[in-house]
C-alpha cells in the first residue's frame, strides 16, 4: 500500500489558528529506548510549544528579482550558509546566516548539470548535490552554483532520500516496498551498492511525506528516521557504525506492524494505526506530529526524555514572547531545533512581532529556528 499525505496544507491549517493555553500530560511507558505515546488517550486541544522551546532565532530572507519563493521543503545549515530547497521550482537558494542572498544552485533543463526534477538536495563540506531520480543521476556543484560533475547510477536503484558521506559515497534510504527492496545502504560514486546497513520488514505499508528521513550534520553524524516504526538511527560516517538512538511508538499499531501487502484492511478502516509524519529528536525533548487512522485525525506530542513525560494536543500554540503563530515546519539538519518559514502564505498579523512591518511578498520570507531546551 502507498499512503500519500498532503501534509503541508494540513500543517498550515493547524499553525495559523488562534489558540489558548491548555495541555494534557501523562507518564509514558518505556521499554529500553522505546517510548510509547498514548495517541488513543485524551488530548487537550492545544499544545503549548514553550514546554520544549527555549528561544527562537529569526532572520529575514529576501530574494532578488527575478527569483521568488515557491514551496520550501528543507533548510540546510552548513558553515555560515543556509541552503533553502524550493521543491516546487526545483532549485536551491543559498544565503548567509545573516540573511544575505548569495546564489542559486541547479536548474531544470537538458544541458550539462541540468536535470528533469530535483528529487533530493544535499550538501557536504565544499559541494552541493542535486539528485534526479528521473534520469538516475546526481549532479555535483560548487557552493557558488558552478557545475562540477554528474554521477550516474542504475535504474534498478531507487530511494526516497540520499545524502553525501565523507568518502565520495552516498547514504540511500528507501521506505517503499517493491522489487528494489527497502532499507538503508551505501552507494559508491560508480552507482554500486557496497554495503547494506538496515533491512526493513517486507510487506509493510509505505507512507510518503515531503519531510526528509535523512539528514547530515556538520558533526559528521547522519540521522535517519523511519516514520513507519518511529525509530531514530544515527550513523557515524567516519567509522560506519549505526545505532538506534530512540524509538517513539504509539499505543496502537504502527505502520510496520501491519504486514498487509494489499492494504485492504487499512483502506476499509478496519484497523487502527498511527504514524508520525515528522519528528524532531532533540537533546532533551522529542516533538512529533502524528496521523491517526482510520479516524483521519492528527495529534502533536512532546516527550520530555528525562522523566518520560508526554504532552499532547490537537493544535500547537506558539506561546513564546514576540510570536503568535508558528511558521510552516520544514525539514532541516539543524540539531535540537524545529525550523519554520513564513512566506506570503501568512498575513502580516501572523508574523513575529519584530517583523510586523516587514512586507511579505513573493521575494520575502522569514526563517525561524525554534531552539529546544
Amino acid at each position: 500500500i502507498y499512503i500519500c499525505i498532503t501534509m503541508w496544507k494540513t500543517l498550515l491549517g493547524i499553525v495559523i489558528m488562534v489558540s489558548v493555553v491548555s495541555c494534557h500530560s501523562n507518564t509514558a511507558k518505556v521499554t529500553g529506548n522505546v517510548i510509547y505515546v498514548g495517541v488513543s488517550e485524551k488530548a487537550d486541544r492545544y499544545l503549548p510549544l514553550s514546554i520544549a522551546v527555549s528561544e527562537i532565532e529569526s532572520v529575514k530572507l529576501s530574494l532578488p528579482l527575478p527569483h521568488f519563493w515557491g514551496i520550501v521543503s528543507e533548510v540546510i545549515a552548513w558553515g555560515d550558509n543556509y541552503f533553502l530547497v524550493d521543491k516546487k521550482q526545483s532549485v536551491a537558494f543559498r544565503f548567509t546566516k545573516g540573511g544575505t542572498f548569495l546564489n542559486t544552485i541547479g536548474r531544470r533543463g537538458q544541458g550539462p548539470g541540468e536535470y528533469i526534477e530535483m528529487s533530493s538536495f544535499f550538501v557536504s563540506d565544499s559541494c552541493a548535490y542535486v539528485c534526479d531520480l528521473m534520469s538516475r543521476s546526481i549532479h555535483k556543484y560548487a557552493w557558488d552554483g558552478e557545475y562540477l560533475a554528474t554521477i550516474h547510477f542504475p535504474y534498478s536503484i531507487v530511494f526516497d532520500d540520499v545524502i553525501a558521506l565523507s568518502d565520495d559515497c552516498f547514504l540511500c534510504h528507501r521506505l517503499a516496498d517493491d522489487e528494489n527492496g527497502k532499507g538503508l545502504w551505501v552507494m559508491n560514486s560508480e552507482g554500486e551498492i557496497v554495503k547494506r546497513l538496515l533491512e526493513y520488514k517486507q510487506g509493510t505499508p509505505y507512507v510518503y511525506s515531503d519531510w526528509n528521513t535523512l539528514s547530515m550534520g556538520e558533526d559528521g553524524i547522519a540521522r535517519i528516521y523511519n516514520p513507519m516504526s518511529g525509530r531514530f538511527y544515527e550513523l557515524d560516517a567516519d567509522n560506519g557504525s549505526i545505532t538506534e538512538a530512540l524509538c517513539l511508538r504509539a499505543d496502537r499499531n504502527m505502520m510496520d506492524d501491519l504486514i498487509s501487502p494489499t492494504g485492504k484492511e487499512i483502506q476499509e478502516g478496519t484497523r487502527e494505526c498511527a504514524y508520525s509524519l515528522f519528528a524532531v529528536n532533540g537533546d532533551h525533548y522529542v516533538l512529533s506530529f502524528w496521523s491517526l487512522t482510520p479516524e483521519n485525525k492528527v495529534l502533536w506530542s512532546i516527550v520530555r526524555k528525562k522523566d518520560k513525560t508526554v504532552y499532547k494536543g490537537v493544535l500547537p500554540r506558539l506561546d513564546i514572547p514576540g510570536y503568535t503563530r508558528m511558521g510552516r515546519p520544514v525539514s532541516s539538519n539543524i540539531p535540537n531545533a524545529l525550523v519554520t518559514l513564513y512566506t506570503d502564505e501568512f498575513t502580516p498579523d501572523m508574523l513575529p512581532n519584530a517583523y510586523k512591518n516587514y512586507v511579505i511578498d513573493e521575494q520575502k520570507a522569514v526563517l525561524s529556528i525554534l531552539k529546544l531546551k
